[in-house]
């Protein structure tokens, strides 16, 4: 089980260095359902379009006490950057734009199989949560949660299975 006010801590830092990111996936679900980081998951994710990404983010995490643990993909297609800081991983996911879609890579077989998610491009708003700890949080919101996770996404699934 992760330590959740860690992986607050570091979604908020992560959120602060990267100003156009925002929280996705598990972390965007928690965030708007119920306020928080969610307690069995074991990871955090945030989101950033490829136009706004510089590999300068990743110095400036180093600063802050993250280290690298994978990157996966190429600048220009399918990049997943994992990173941790004090036993929590967080997943930055590049997105791309490409006509009506938006899409990402996740990767299978330790980086050797890319999964492709695709995203209608309309559904991709931000918006901004305060979660419990007073902490606001930029994350994708309803429309996007639904897509991603289906007309239930507001009833939790502790076992939902890797």
């Amino acid at each position: 089980m992760m330590d959740i006010q860690q992986a607050e801590e570091n979604v908020v830092t992560l959120l602060e260095i990267i100003p156009k990111s925002f929280a996705i996936y598990g972390t965007a679900l928690g965030i708007v359902r119920e306020g928080k980081i969610i307690e069995h998951d074991t990871d955090t994710d945030i989101g950033l379009f490829s136009d706004d990404f510089d590999w300068k983010i990743i110095d400036t995490a180093i600063k802050y006490g993250f280290t690298i643990i994978s990157i996966y993909g190429t600048r220009h297609h399918g990049l997943e950057i994992s990173l941790a800081r004090n036993g929590i991983k967080t997943d930055i996911m590049i997105l791309y734009r490409d006509n009506d879609i938006v899409w990402n890579g996740l990767w299978d077989d330790d980086g050797r199989t890319e999964v492709r998610h695709e995203y209608p491009a309309d559904i991709m708003v931000v918006t901004e949560k305060r979660v419990q700890s007073g902490s606001h949080i930029k994350t994708l919101g309803e429309p996007y949660l639904r897509y991603v996770y289906g007309e239930k996404w507001r009833t939790p699934i502790k076992n939902w299975g890797l």
